[in-house]
């Protein structure tokens, strides 16, 4: 869980399964945690894009500590990380460069990444995931869409509508078969006195991961979905 706090010094708590006192806390230097990702070998990798012209930083913490081992500096504002099976890091930011999105790809250990989007490819990246193939998915948030990218610096070999104007955050299931999006968003007086507004606000689709059907649309009165996680096994 990310805790924010008004002094910008966030901090990633961690709860046993089933339990509601913390069992572990990372702290160091975090100004804005948006999203944190944990490799098989449990080094915990926490993206902040808090920084004076999209500089921000993704913080490690090595295995079985709670102590920052170093920073990973991006050349952007990083909002979404995820390892793959053999533990390179993806970080999913908006590029100081273009203003654009960007996805950098980091072996265990390194500092430096290589990109692995086109320039200009995606305006605003909500979320990323690697699926049990090694392919790239990466949430557009302007267009509503799930692109999947087989190969560096190239068009996504797919292109999965999620049927929502802004999707935010999205988890696989444990088979890899079914994708889960949230989009949440504040609906003002002005939106409600318009004909038309966004596409499925506050809701949580579910989505068939091969075809790109959508199965089910879940909408829960008075709610705001954000993150979105799936019997997630973290190792601790």
């Amino acid at each position: 869980m990310a805790n924010e706090d008004e002094g910008l010094n966030d901090r990633i708590t961690v709860y046993a399964k089933g339990g509601h006192k913390p069992i572990r806390v990372y702290r160091g230097a975090i100004l804005c945690a948006s999203d944190v990702a944990v490799a098989s070998d449990g080094t915990v990798y926490v993206a902040d894009p808090c920084g004076s012209g999209y500089n921000g930083r993704v913080h490690v913490f090595g295995p079985g500590g709670t102590k920052q081992t170093r920073l990973i500096i991006p050349d952007g504002a990083p909002g979404s990380v995820t390892v793959d099976a053999q533990n390179n890091l993806y970080v999913g930011m908006t590029s100081n460069i273009t203003g654009w999105g960007q996805v950098k790809r980091y072996r265990p250990g390194a500092t430096k990444g290589i990109d692995l989007l086109r320039p200009l490819a995606i305006p605003t990246i909500a979320g990323i995931a690697i699926d049990d193939h090694g392919a790239l998915l990466v949430a557009d948030e302007t267009r509503g869409t799930i692109d999947v990218f087989t190969d560096r610096r190239k068009r996504p070999s797919r292109v999965i509508s999620t049927g929502q104007s802004d999707p935010c955050c999205f988890a696989f299931d444990r088979g890899g078969n079914r994708i889960y999006v949230s989009y949440p968003f504040e609906i003002s007086s002005s939106v409600r006195g318009l004909g038309s507004g966004p596409k499925r606000p506050n809701t949580m689709v579910a989505l068939d991961y091969a075809t790109g059907r959508r199965l089910w649309t879940l909408e829960v009165r008075n709610w705001l979905p954000v993150g979105v996680a799936v019997s997630p096994t973290p190792p601790f």
